[in-house]
């Protein structure tokens, strides 16, 4: 279930409310380079507990507006270079938007440590919405790892 995860949900901290704001501008370019590379108007969802989330994510406390948006270093900005690479081939990008029925990126928090081996930032699709999920212990890991991504790959597509 998504959840209001806007500079204007009064149930997130201060701090956290600012920082979501602050990224406000970066978020909406990143969705606009998406929109263009996918023609997909997509919806942006986060799911999860965000603030058990935000309280577990040791040193970066409040930061997950820099974490999800920030124009060079946030997850959103390096899976819209993902998405401009991987649907230049027209091929790849009717095949994510038949797979992305439900027009949603979401992005997964968990509380649980990210699995030994696996990618930092995993990239699915489920009953048509587009996932990145995030790890407590790894939350702003090697964030250029989604750029790198081949959409074709991404299981459900």
């Amino acid at each position: 279930m998504a959840f209001n995860f806007t500079a204007t949900n009064k149930e997130l901290p201060l701090k956290l409310r600012t920082n979501i704001r602050d990224q406000n501008a970066s978020m909406e370019a990143s969705m606009t380079a998406i929109r263009a590379s996918t023609g997909i108007d997509f919806a942006l969802e986060v799911h999860g507990d965000v603030l058990a989330f935000n309280k577990a994510i040791d040193g970066y406390e409040n930061r997950l507006g820099d974490i999800f948006f920030d124009a060079s270093s946030g997850v959103l900005d390096s899976l819209s270079r993902c998405f401009s690479t991987g649907c230049a081939d027209d091929m790849i990008k009717e095949a994510v938007a038949d797979a992305c029925t439900a027009k949603v990126l979401a992005f997964r928090v968990k509380l649980e440590g990210r699995p030994s081996g696996g990618a930092y930032h995993p990239l699915s699709i489920e009953n048509g919405t587009f996932f990145v999920d995030f790890y407590s212990d790894a939350v702003w890991s090697n964030v250029d790892e989604v750029s790198w991504t081949k959409l074709e790959d991404i299981p459900g597509i």
